[in-house]
């Protein structure tokens, strides 16, 4: 696992930690996944009075340091007490990790890159009905979490024999998956900055 209690509580505000806490006590993290060491994990929030929210976080470690890139399908969209929630729930599958000690630390492989190129595959959660479809997209950082979006990004594109440049490790091994899910039918790509 690339990340620890520690690293939640400085990668997201505290009251936001707090509050995932508080749903993780109440039994609303109905299921976590935790994929390629904890670099990316899924989960599913049930609500009393609505649909189950559909939570996604990428962990990225650089230089030491780890940045949670979280999103949800709730109305607060990203970092949220959902993702806290999801995040200490995968943390309770590994029991030694609530000492603060990170295992399995990446290789040099997955290390990322001194020359990333400067774009990104992005994911783009849509809420359809009971289910959260995933479309991906290319898009170039503006800042630490706002990107440009420049198109659309077709993941069989990950399988082809020299795959794009930018895609990470992790992105090669969900691009198989997504090209097997439903996802988005073409809804138009949001203009500007995506935050």
């Amino acid at each position: 696992m690339i990340f620890t209690l520690q690293d939640l509580h400085h990668g997201l505000p505290g009251e936001v930690v707090e509050t995932g806490r508080s749903l993780l006590q109440l039994g609303q993290v109905s299921a976590s996944n935790i994929l390629r060491n904890g670099e990316l994990v899924t989960g599913v929030i049930e609500q009393t009075n609505g649909r189950p929210l559909r939570v996604y976080a990428r962990i990225q470690q650089a230089e030491g340091r780890i940045t949670i890139l979280g999103e949800c399908s709730c109305e607060a969209r990203e970092n949220c007490a959902h993702v806290a929630a999801t995040l200490l729930h995968a943390l309770g599958d590994v029991p030694s990790l609530a000492a603060g000690t990170r295992h399995l630390a990446p290789t040099a492989q997955e290390a990322p890159s001194a020359e990333r190129p400067n774009q990104r595959l992005l994911y783009r959660l849509i809420p359809q009905g009971d289910e959260l479809l995933v479309e991906t997209c290319v898009g170039r950082p503006l800042g630490e979490m706002s990107h440009e979006i420049c198109g659309r990004f077709e993941p069989a594109q990950g399988q082809l024999a020299t795959p794009a440049r930018f895609l990470e490790a992790i992105d090669l091994e969900l691009l198989p998956a997504l090209d097997r899910s439903p996802r988005g039918t073409g809804s138009p790509l949001p203009t500007g900055g995506l935050t």
